[in-house]
């Protein structure tokens, strides 16, 4: 249980941060080649990504596509769902304490998408257009449909 717990968290620090001046997240489609797809850890770390974007775009769809921003809401939550029970079930942890743990790094992840998206605002007109934040997008589409949430 502490070694998934670990690993998970290990994860999640090699993945998040970074130098000065780099994005704040490393880009998933990196990420995915040094990382086996088939591990458990590694498709619960992309489940919490997958909502943390989901949950940046929600914050900043809001007022203009508001459908747009309710259906990646419902999305973040589901993922956050997913990954909790796939935590719980595989560390032996209660679910309820997967789930507060999650919420946390999917807030932590909203927030890195957040300063990476503000740069890129500012130097292109949008938080994620020609930038890593639309290929994570892409992967994160891959996930959804694969999990079949919409």
């Amino acid at each position: 249980m502490r070694t998934l717990i670990l690993a998970s968290s290990l994860l999640l620090l090699f993945a998040v941060g970074g130098v000065a001046g780099a994005n704040e997240l490393k880009p998933l489609n990196e990420y995915l080649r040094t990382n086996n797809k088939k591990d458990l850890t590694v498709s619960i770390y992309l489940m919490n990504r997958c909502a943390g974007l989901s949950a940046f775009i929600a914050s900043f769809t809001k007022e203009k596509a508001p459908d747009l921003s309710a259906n990646m809401e419902t999305r973040a939550k589901s993922l956050l769902v997913m990954a909790a029970t796939a935590d719980s079930k595989s560390s032996k942890r209660k679910y309820e304490d997967s789930v507060k743990n999650f919420t946390e790094v999917l807030k932590t992840i909203r927030g890195s998408y957040l300063i990476d998206g503000k740069k890129n605002w500012a130097k292109t007109g949008s938080y994620f257009e020609s930038s890593y934040i639309d290929d994570d997008r892409k992967i994160c589409e891959e996930v959804a449909t694969s999990l079949n949430i919409k």
